[in-house]
C-alpha cells in the first residue's frame, strides 16, 4: 500500500494485473476495445505453444473500480489501456519501461526483493488457498495441474493442514 502513495499509476497497474489471471505480457496489451466494463470481462490474446488464442478474463469486482478509472482516461477504442507513462496511449507499455519503474519504486524505494513476476505467482498461491488448486489452474488457464502446484507454493502445507482435521467415524 506504500506505492499507492508514492507512485498511483503504478500501483494501480499492478493491483490490476495482480487481479487480471493473466500474464504481464498479454495484461500490457489489452486495448480500450478489448474492455467490456458493463459485462465485466475483458479480451486478451494468449499464447499456447505457437498459435494465439483469444481468451475472455472476468474483472474482478476488488478492482473494477480502477478498470473504470483507467477507461475514462481513455480517449478513443484503438489506445492501449497502459503505454509508457502508465495511462492509455497509442503505444503498449514496453516490459523494458514497466520492468525499469518496478524496479526503481518497489524494488528501490521500498526495498521490496521479490520480482515483478512474482505477482502472478502470488495471485496463484492465494487462489489455491481461497478456492483449491482445480479453480487457480482455471483461472492462470494451465492446461496441466502440475503447472498450476508449481505456483502455488503453500499447497503442500496447505493439504496438509486439510488432512489433519479430516473426521472419520470416531
Amino acid at each position: 500500500m506504500d506505492l499507492k502513495t508514492i507512485n498511483y499509476k503504478l500501483w494501480r497497474i499492478l493491483t490490476m494485473y495482480y487481479c487480471s489471471q493473466t500474464r504481464i505480457t498479454e495484461f500490457r496489451n489489452i486495448k480500450l476495445s478489448d474492455v467490456h466494463f458493463d459485462k465485466q470481462y475483458f479480451i486478451i490474446f494468449e499464447r499456447k505453444g505457437k498459435r494465439y488464442h483469444e481468451v475472455i478474463k472476468p474483472i474482478n469486482i476488488h478492482v473494477a473500480k480502477l478498470w473504470k478509472e483507467v477507461l475514462s482516461e481513455a480517449e478513443k477504442d484503438d489506445l492501449y489501456l497502459f503505454c509508457n507513462d502508465l495511462i492509455p496511449g497509442t503505444n503498449p507499455c514496453t516490459e523494458w519501461s514497466l520492468s525499469n519503474k518496478y524496479r526503481r519504486w518497489v524494488k528501490g524505494k521500498l526495498g521490496i526483493e521479490a520480482d515483478m513476476g512474482s505477482l502472478r505467482h502470488t495471485f496463484a498461491n492465494d487462489i489455491t488457498t481461497n478456492y483449491g488448486l482445480e479453480e487457480a489452474q482455471k483461472a492462470l488457464g494451465h492446461t496441466n495441474q502440475k503447472t498450476t502446484r508449481i505456483y502455488a507454493v503453500d499447497y503442500k502445507e496447505q493439504l496438509l493442514e486439510k488432512q489433519k482435521q479430516l473426521k472419520i467415524g470416531m
